[in-house]
């Protein structure tokens, strides 16, 4: 497959610069995303015949007996968590279930630029939802910037829209749920350290109040509820050795706007 342009756009060097986010996300053309969207959901997206849902996802990492890989194991101790019935509830009192994590969105290797989505979440048991996770590296290095988890989210949501019947089926036998609708919610997940790190940075901008707009922009275009959350008190221990990845913190979820 072709690498599309909702792909493509959100590995843009220019979407993921500290001082540069902001006025990219001010010129970025809403119209020509959104007719990406579309053209990835009808035409471009990859359509698995393998599971999404993988057999071998026991909540434990590969990784051995170290990693620096955070954003991997914080997924598995979220999915640890639900799995082992923790709540977790949304800022307007709903509750999500984290299913599965790593799901896999190509179909064939030469699906280039297509990877995995960090969780698979389900919103009041229905609702399909795709979670785009953010974290620090471990040395304290920034992570990737909120615009580029935003436009790597959204290209996702496409392909699971694509895909919706098969990923709807598999979850009703897999996991007992009956999802709802067609379209998934986005949810762009991190610490709240991660989002204080581009809030307090002057270098950054004043960003939010423009990646608000641009949210709903997506929303009344494309139906796609979006969803900024930073979760608070999200300590974790690693899961190394083939023990499973642990949520040490209460992680409560907080509306990123309420700390602009």
């Amino acid at each position: 497959m072709e690498m599309s342009y909702l792909i493509e756009l959100h590995k843009r060097k220019e979407v993921n610069q500290l001082s540069g986010f902001l006025d990219y996300m001010k010129n970025m053309d809403v119209n020509r995303i959104c007719e990406g969207y579309r053209q990835l959901r009808d035409v471009d997206a990859p359509q698995r015949v393998s599971p999404y849902f993988q057999e071998t996802h026991n909540g434990i990492s590969s990784s051995g007996a170290s990693s620096t890989r955070r954003e991997e194991h914080l997924a598995l101790a979220l999915f640890n968590a639900s799995r082992g019935n923790k709540i977790f509830k949304l800022p307007d009192g709903r509750l999500i279930d984290f299913v599965d994590y790593q799901t896999p969105l190509k179909a064939k290797q030469m699906d280039e630029g297509v990877g995995n989505i960090d969780l698979f979440g389900v919103i009041d048991k229905e609702l399909p939802t795709v979670i785009e996770l953010k974290i620090e590296n471990l040395d304290g290095g920034r992570a990737d910037t909120p615009l580029r988890a935003l436009l790597e989210g959204l290209a996702y949501c496409s392909i699971v829209e694509r895909n919706i019947s098969k990923i709807i089926d598999e979850a009703a036998v897999d996991f007992d749920i009956q999802l709802s609708g067609n379209q998934p919610t986005l949810v762009v997940l991190a610490p709240e350290e991660y989002w204080e790190r581009y809030l307090q940075n002057t270098r950054a901008g004043n960003w939010i109040p423009e990646l608000i707009e641009i949210c709903n922009q997506f929303k009344d275009e494309l139906n796609v509820e979006i969803i900024l959350l930073a979760m608070t008190d999200s300590e974790f221990e690693m899961g190394l050795d083939s023990v499973p990845a642990r949520l040490t913190g209460n992680c409560e979820l907080v509306i990123v706007e309420s700390m602009a």
